[in-house]
């Protein structure tokens, strides 16, 4: 298009069945991602190629005495409570990267 545009994608995954290991998957109780070489293209649609360069900002939330520990690329720039248990966090990631590079963690580490 020659004119400026969103575009909106919403997917389904279920990491708790991968068990490739690569994408988003569920090991050990925890939420983790595995995104090189290929791995992203499991998470959503993308232009995997490494001249394709993006910013990332992430929203994750989760049930926090499960999974305490939020993390994604970036600074974290928002955390907060929700109802029922939940929380979540905000991370902005100002520098351009391949997806291969993306990471996302919902844990409870020790």
């Amino acid at each position: 298009p020659s004119t400026a545009f969103k575009l909106k994608i919403i997917v389904a995954t279920k990491p708790q069945d991968n068990t490739q290991l690569s994408g988003l998957y569920k090991t050990s109780g925890n939420y983790c991602t595995q995104c090189e070489a290929v791995g992203f293209r499991r998470i959503t649609y993308f232009l995997d190629r490494p001249d394709v360069m993006s910013t990332y900002q992430v929203r994750v939330e989760a049930d926090k005495e499960m999974y305490p520990v939020l993390l994604s690329n970036g600074n974290e720039v928002e955390r907060g409570d929700l109802a029922g248990g939940r929380h979540w966090a905000c991370f902005r990631d100002p520098f351009k990267k391949p997806c291969y590079l993306f990471a996302l963690v919902a844990a409870k580490l020790e």
